[in-house]
């Protein structure tokens, strides 16, 4: 999730789609497994399968992953004398695939030949800069993502999550509704389709008041007004140095609330967000979630003795 609203909120979708296949991201058209068993469907596996080196009978994927959210975004090298170890957790197969057919199954696929790539980097103005180590830490800036899953009771036409996170006002915050299946491991359901799902009205808040923009009313399902929001929230609006971006088709898919804090009254309180639903959720439509997004600057610290300190900025 942190990876998803990573890539979406800060790369051009063509970018994404072409130099990001290496790592899975062939188009954003989000769909769930009956939409693959369509003619359409059909036609984007064949996209999907376009990195594959087929041979006898079998399909050889290579990925090259590039950790690129938190303190890995940062550009700077490691200081010298430095070790970082990275860590990877696999998700369950149910979370990464969807069946191709009806009847299908889902297996954990093996990863075969996985090893990291490492550069050494070094030049006179490097080395000067990571010398001042001995006189003041060396900082790192980066942006933090904390992701927030919410339960959307049923029987509720308004919904609120008033204090979903307090503290320093952070600069972003994103939010989605989805099947709750779909988080859970369900190989029926992408576990990225967001979606407007009944949604008349979201606001998002600060201390219970409503945010620049917000509240935010949709009408007959128009996914024009919030993907004008999310476009201005990620400094896209009349800027010439951006490329495509999503359409208002491939938005359906991920339809996702956004908000970029800036001119607040306050520095600090606590982030909600509530919104209003045409026809409220319930047990015969299935359980579906809230996800929230959180975007706060920070920074580490290394110090000569490689003491390591989290700064909130």
């Amino acid at each position: 999730m942190s990876d998803y609203i990573y890539k979406l909120g800060n790369f051009n979708t063509d970018y994404i789609t072409s130099a990001y296949v290496s790592e899975g991201y062939n188009d954003y058209t989000n769909c769930n497994a009956a939409n693959l068993a369509s003619e359409e469907g059909q036609r984007l596996i064949q996209v999907r399968e376009r990195t594959a080196i087929k041979a006898n009978g079998k399909a050889r994927y290579d990925f090259a992953f590039i950790p690129d959210i938190a303190f890995l975004a940062n550009p700077d090298p490691l200081i010298k004398n430095c070790e970082l170890k990275l860590r990877f957790d696999r998700a369950d197969s149910a979370l990464a695939l969807l069946k191709a057919q009806e009847g299908g199954t889902c297996t954990k696929i093996d990863i075969k030949d996985c090893y990291a790539t490492t550069e050494y980097i070094s030049s006179p103005g490097l080395r000067n800069h990571f010398d001042r180590i001995d006189t003041e830490p060396i900082t790192y800036e980066f942006e933090d993502v904390e992701v927030l899953v919410k339960s959307i009771p049923y029987n509720q036409t308004t919904v609120r999550f008033d204090n979903l996170r307090g503290g320093n006002t952070p600069s972003h915050i994103f939010a989605g509704i989805i099947k709750t299946d779909a988080l859970d491991g369900n190989t029926a359901y992408s576990s990225s389709q967001f979606g407007c799902y009944n949604v008349d009205e979201m606001n998002f808040t600060l201390n219970g008041n409503s945010v620049n923009g917000y509240p935010l009313t949709i009408q007959n399902g128009s996914s024009v007004f919030p993907l004008q929001k999310f476009i201005d929230a990620t400094k896209r609006t009349s800027n010439v140095s951006c490329g495509k971006f999503l359409t208002p088709n491939e938005y359906r898919f991920n339809w996702i609330w956004a908000h970029h804090f800036e001119a607040e009254q306050t520095s600090q309180g606590w982030a909600g967000i509530n919104f209003k639903l045409s026809e409220a959720f319930n047990e015969a439509n299935g359980s579906m979630s809230l996800v929230v997004w959180i975007i706060s600057p920070s920074a580490l610290k290394i110090d000569k003795f490689h003491q390591v300190e989290k700064l909130n900025l």
